[in-house]
């Protein structure tokens, strides 16, 4: 029995064909012109100016002298930590503590420029943020070991926001830290 290859072939030729005509670009040569009028929008027409709205202060980060805002005797008697166990690391803002070999075992960074305001809307927007009393506003995030495995404080003091971020110790014992840290600020003011 002998099939005739020609409709096969014809259909694949077809196909091929419209293939190339199915290309999502579209040449439009450049001496193409629009053939619609248009009217430049008049004085009248044109939108209304709208008034400038004032930036939202930036926070500026602050540079600490970690061993002097935190010394790492104090972290280790807040975490109950055995002496030598926090060691301090570079970071390149703010100050980091390692421990067990987790270079980012304990943050902190600190901003001037902060306010109440900005502080309740970070608090509305972090999932299962508790209440703290540290400061004029603060709140505390528990780690999370799905999300996060670091448990986060943070806390406005003036206009000084104040983030402490750690794998160690619980709401309590960064609440602890936090006020040593401000303390400390305050002081070297």
């Amino acid at each position: 029995m002998t099939r005739s290859t020609r409709l096969p072939l014809s259909a694949v030729a077809l196909v091929l064909a419209l293939a190339g005509c199915s290309s999502a670009t579209v040449d439009i040569p450049e001496s193409a012109r629009p053939t619609i009028a248009t009217r430049a929008p008049s004085a009248a027409t044109a939108a209304p100016e709208q008034p400038a709205v004032p930036a939202a202060p930036s926070l500026v980060i602050e540079t600490l002298e970690c061993d002097t805002v935190l010394p790492v005797e104090t972290i280790e008697s807040v975490l109950e930590l055995p002496s030598g166990f926090a060691v301090p690391g570079d970071q390149p803002v703010g100050c980091a503590w390692t421990m067990a070999g987790n270079p980012s075992a304990l943050l902190l960074q600190t901003a001037t420029g902060a306010t109440a305001a900005e502080v309740s809307t970070r608090q509305a927007a972090t999932a299962g943020a508790l209440p703290s009393d540290v400061g004029e506003a603060a709140f505390f995030q528990p780690a999370d070991a799905a999300l996060d495995p670091a448990s986060t404080l943070t806390v406005l003091s003036g206009d000084r926001l104040l983030s402490l971020r750690s794998s160690v110790g619980d709401q309590a014992a960064l609440e602890t830290l936090a006020e040593d840290v401000i303390a400390s600020l305050d002081s070297a003011e």
